[in-house]
């Protein structure tokens, strides 16, 4: 979150790195809570957690997951996949298979660091799904929005990627050589490293049976 607003980025998708930080923070709340009942040596205490499917039952977050899943992550695909951002960094995910096919494209943005904006909110959308609704209708019909959105996103982040798997949008569009010195100036691995994320939780939400993004 500081990150994005010493970058200078004044919109309210500031927020939307911490959204799957809330969420599989919420996760890892739960399953420490039922760690901690075990006995255990005092040197294994601090382990990784994997981020699965959970239910929450907690005064406190109960409903700030549901604020979440039900308005923030769908606020946040909305704008981002209708380029309402002022770097419209959805348009150039598709524009990109346009260009190796050899058209020419002439209007888009060079934020080199904005394709995480897109790509974080997809691991939202994954994460949002993660969540067990326990009944709540406006729970199961927001995931149900944002599980066809997440079929519509798919495709358009896979046919983004070269044939090697590198994801660096404004790098291909202005046909640049990858990972060059300094790298760091083109956040090559940072966007890659996101997307790796994400990946891993859209495998995760749908229980490792969808190996497109895998």
């Amino acid at each position: 979150f500081m990150v994005c607003l010493q970058i200078g980025i004044r919109n309210r998708i500031a927020i939307l790195l911490a959204v799957s930080a809330t969420l599989i923070f919420a996760s890892s709340a739960v399953h420490a809570d039922e760690a901690a009942s075990e006995d255990s040596p005092a040197d294994v205490q601090l382990q990784r957690v994997e981020t699965v499917h959970y239910a929450v039952d907690s005064k406190f977050w109960s409903p700030r997951i549901k604020h979440i899943v039900v308005s923030y992550v769908p606020y946040l695909m909305d704008i981002m996949e209708h380029d309402k951002t002022d770097w419209k960094v959805f348009a150039r995910f598709k524009d990109v298979p346009l260009k190796r096919a050899g058209k020419t494209i002439t209007n888009y943005f060079h934020h080199n660091w904005a394709d995480c904006t897109v790509i974080n909110t997809f691991e939202a959308m994954c994460a949002s799904l993660m969540v067990d609704p326990q009944g709540d209708p406006e729970m199961i019909a927001a995931q149900a929005k944002i599980r066809t959105g997440i079929e519509r996103w798919i495709p358009v982040l896979l046919a983004a990627q070269d044939k090697d798997g590198y994801l660096c949008t404004d790098v291909q569009m202005r046909g640049a050589p990858h990972f060059i010195s300094p790298p760091l100036d083109q956040h090559e691995g940072y966007i890659m490293g996101y997307f790796i994320e994400a990946c891993m939780a859209e495998y995760r939400a749908f229980g490792g049976k969808d190996l497109r993004m895998y």
